[in-house]
Formats: structure tokens, C-alpha cells, sequence
């Protein structure tokens, strides 16, 4: 919600926050903590770090489940 008292704060609603970084909803993207420009206020914080998976990673764990 804004704040006639804080118009200097922005809530993003892009914006997701990790302990890691910040997700961009509106492109889909994950931007780590070191590379932010600048300030975010982020509509919603979830307090762990966000984990990338790769397709790599997936067809190891698919490989995995294949063995059991």
C-alpha cells in the first residue's frame, strides 16, 4: 500500500524477494542480490534462498527416479 508519508518508497508488484535476490515477474527473471540497481520495495518476501533449477539438473534427478 502507499504512503502519502513515505512517496519515496514504491511498491513494485514485479517484484518478488529472496534472501538471494529479487524475482522479476514482468520478465521472469531472477536478478542476485549483488547485481539490484538501485532500491526495491517488493510486494512479497519469502525468507529463503530462490534455487535455479536447470535442465541439466532436472534430467539428473529424471535419471535418478529411472533407477529406483
Amino acid at each position: 500500500m502507499d504512503h502519502p508519508d513515505f512517496e519515496f518508497i514504491k511498491l513494485d508488484y514485479n517484484y518478488i524477494g529472496f534472501r538471494n535476490g529479487i524475482y522479476d515477474l514482468a520478465v521472469a527473471k531472477f536478478i542476485n542480490t549483488k547485481d539490484i540497481n538501485g532500491n526495491a520495495q517488493v510486494r512479497k518476501y519469502i525468507n529463503q534462498d530462490f534455487v535455479i533449477k536447470t535442465k541439466h539438473h532436472t534430467q539428473q534427478l529424471l535419471s535418478l527416479s529411472v533407477r529406483r
